[in-house]
């Protein structure tokens, strides 16, 4: 961050790539926090919510809910990442799709079949 700034897009993706390795690592709060500090710059930068990177960072956000057990929060990421990425792409774009998919599985590990069971052959119909 020092020749970079705190504040740069370049830095705001080392985090992203960081939060992947924490993840891997197991360490998922570090994770989290490498999420949440590069949300803040894209949101800082972009001034809004409705962006690619916020989108991807609320699909990484619902990966590490699934590593944790927290299905219910993965379906909160996911869905969040699926809608984000629907306003800007539409619902047949890949970005979309895949958010689609693991919000399915998480409602399936949430215990929740018949959604996920919808969503899922929704995205099926939509490959």
């Amino acid at each position: 961050s020092q020749n970079l700034g705190e504040n740069n897009p370049v830095y705001a993706n080392t985090l992203q790539n960081l939060a992947k390795v924490y993840a891997w690592a197991k360490q998922l709060e570090e994770a989290e926090r490498s999420l949440v500090q590069a949300n803040d710059i894209w949101l800082q930068k972009l001034g809004t919510p409705i962006n690619s990177n916020s989108a991807e960072i609320a699909r990484q956000k619902g990966e590490l809910s699934m590593l944790s057990g927290q299905y219910e929060e993965a379906i909160s990421h996911f869905r969040t990442s699926q809608k984000t990425y629907q306003k800007i792409f539409g619902e047949r774009h890949p970005a979309t799709v895949r958010s689609a998919a693991h919000l399915g599985r998480a409602y399936w590990m949430a215990g929740q079949p018949t959604k996920s069971k919808k969503i899922t052959e929704e995205v099926l119909s939509t490959y």
